[in-house]
């Protein structure tokens, strides 16, 4: 190479470097600054990043708070530092400190919710964060090639228990009814279908995704990201489609288990195994229930988790029977191209606003995921405790709390006042529907739904809520 060439090759690389500067300041522009902290933190082990001015605020709702409440000022000295730890460390200038323990994780997650996170969760969260291994031990005699396993099923649990499989060395056969992967994201293709738990929690500890167009994924990504994984670890030639499991029996004397399965052709075959392991999903057998005058009905009628995308909807009159978690997301989706959306409800459900719903993942945030070290980790340990554990004082039973089929605990009881607020400010001026939205039972006694824009859409003129 000649000292031309030489000298292009140093602009090109000069340039690059430049580009991939800048696009980490406009990145930081975006950043999460309580997460920012721990990874700053965790690059250059130094405990100012955890003291005051840069001590962050409680969370007002549900929200990432992504300024954490800092002073302007101190937002811009945590971007700038955490601009020189993140360049220093991809240049190989700047080691990270090590791994915290269990108990700092949990003081590390505390410090940046500004909210309390005991001590005895460090161990869990510590697994979560990935600073912890939460294999098992296994044996290093080397598995029978006759000892092999059955799944049933090829969604979300069957493609995580497979990939488990292969990395210990265990033959295994997937048994999937459809012809494809998915599960409960291959066939509910409902209008409006998605999922109420973060993205970022949403995907596999072991595979995460970064490139997540919304904070909470829209069905055809989620179909998308569990078919990537069957690709990426070669899951396809273990998995059996088109072929339902129809019984299983234990076989004391030989010790195996005998599963009897149906092929897509309408073949009957009997299949063994030493071990049997079911990801059959909760919701892909629709229950039809037994309506007088169903049968008789002249128009289209369809089960959410069997729809029918060929019936056209725009300028018609639809009724949706049900206000589960598919209904909040299918009524919003429906009212503006039906004519009119009428909702017969038997029940009624606490419903959560959360400001990241329908929001757009800028590719800003995409790229700090991706490219930060420790950034996704950190930001997704904050979810995983904000839907998970924050909440069991609210869920445990006050035994000498009055009013029990109201509320359950002090806090439980301050859960429900926020939520009937909620409600009671979405609806005003519709006392009508507040009185008929507002659930009779304690909060989380059963599973609370996050808001897809429900109660702005019962107030439509064209969408009916009808509870006779």
């Amino acid at each position: 190479m000649d000292l031309r060439e030489q000298a292009g090759v140093a602009l090109v690389e000069e340039h690059e470097g430049a580009v991939a500067d800048q696009r980490l300041r406009d990145a930081l522009q975006e950043a999460n600054l309580p997460t920012l902290l721990l990874v700053l933190h965790r690059l250059t082990a130094d405990e100012r990043w955890l003291r005051a001015p840069y001590v962050p605020t409680p969370a007002p709702g549900l929200g990432d708070h992504d300024t954490g409440g800092l002073p302007e000022s101190a937002q811009e000295q945590v971007r700038e530092a955490a601009f020189d730890a993140i360049t220093a460390h991809r240049e190989g200038r700047l080691a990270p400190g090590p791994a915290p323990s269990p108990s700092e994780v949990a003081r590390l997650l505390q410090f940046a919710l500004a909210e309390d996170v005991p001590e005895a969760y460090g161990e869990l969260l510590s697994e979560e964060l990935g600073t912890m291994p939460r294999d098992v031990d296994r044996p290093a005699a080397p598995v029978p090639e006759t000892f092999g396993a059955l799944v049933i099923g090829a969604g979300m649990a069957g493609i995580n228990i497979a990939v488990q499989l292969g990395q210990v060395g265990i033959s295994y056969t997937v048994l999937e009814k459809n012809d494809e992967v998915g599960g409960t994201w291959l066939e509910n293709d409902y209008p409006g279908c998605g999922v109420d738990t973060p993205s970022h929690l949403y995907s596999f500890s072991f595979a995460r995704r970064h490139d997540w167009q919304h904070y909470f994924a829209r069905r055809e990504q989620l179909a998308e990201y569990f078919a990537d994984l069957a690709d990426r670890y070669a899951l396809r030639p273990n998995i059996q489609f088109g072929t339902e499991v129809i019984r299983s029996v234990w076989n004391e004397a030989a010790a195996l288990w005998e599963v009897d399965v149906r092929r897509a052709d309408g073949r009957s075959e009997t299949l063994t195994a030493s071990i049997l392991i079911t990801g059959v999903g909760h919701f892909n057998r629709p229950k039809i229930p037994p309506i007088k005058g169903l049968d008789t009905f002249p128009g289209p009628c369809m089960h959410t988790a069997r729809w029918n995308s060929d019936v056209e909807v725009a300028g018609r009159r639809v009724g949706v029977i049900g206000t589960g978690a598919s209904a909040m997301q299918l009524v919003p989706a429906l009212a503006g191209t039906a004519s009119r959306v009428t909702v017969f409800a038997r029940g009624r459900q606490w419903v959560i606003p959360h400001p990241n719903q329908g929001r757009e993942v800028s590719w800003e945030s995409q790229h700090l995921l991706e490219h930060v070290p420790f950034y996704a980790d950190w930001y997704r340990l904050r979810h995983f405790w904000r839907f998970g554990d924050r909440l069991h004082p609210a869920l445990r039973v006050d035994p000498d709390w009055p009013e029990q089929d109201r509320s359950v605990s002090k806090v439980n009881d301050r859960h429900r006042r926020y939520l009937t607020r909620y409600i009671e400010e979405e609806l005003a001026g519709r006392p009508d529907l507040v009185a008929a939205s507002i659930p009779d039972y304690p909060p989380y006694a059963r599973r609370p739904l996050i808001d897809h824009g429900w109660f702005r859409t019962l107030r439509r003129d064209d969408v009916s809520l009808v509870q006779d």
